[in-house]
């Protein structure tokens, strides 16, 4: 995404692939069964929620480097989706908002693509 909006930029002239769910409904579910439950947003039980407040902890943080990357990727991704979309997500965007508020999230897929395909 970071990447599509660079490289955008720099060719404005350039095509490209752009793949979609079958629905923005769809993109949610997929999300949240993944990439939220990662980002707290998509915790769908206890367990969950225990391996977050685990991943939260600066123990967890001071010796994973893997959590200080994906916490500094979300932060720059929140950046990216702010800047590039303005409107409403510049200054509600966030990881925990996609992955929790559905209505939110499929106004943000169908103005990402709509971003894209400009």
């Amino acid at each position: 995404t970071i990447q599509a909006v660079q490289l955008a930029e720099k060719y404005p002239g350039a095509k490209v692939v752009l793949t979609v769910r079958a629905s923005a409904g769809v993109w949610h579910e997929s999300i949240n069964a993944a990439w939220c439950r990662f980002s707290k947003g998509g915790m769908s039980n206890w367990l969950d929620q225990a391996f977050f407040d685990y991943r939260g902890s600066e123990y967890f943080n001071f010796f994973l480097p893997f959590e200080r990357r994906f916490r500094r990727q979300n932060a720059a991704l929140e950046g990216v989706f702010r800047r590039t979309l303005g409107g409403p997500y510049e200054s509600t965007y966030s990881t925990g908002r996609i992955c929790s508020d559905r209505e939110y999230a499929v106004g943000f897929y169908e103005a990402w693509n709509s971003y894209i395909m400009e």
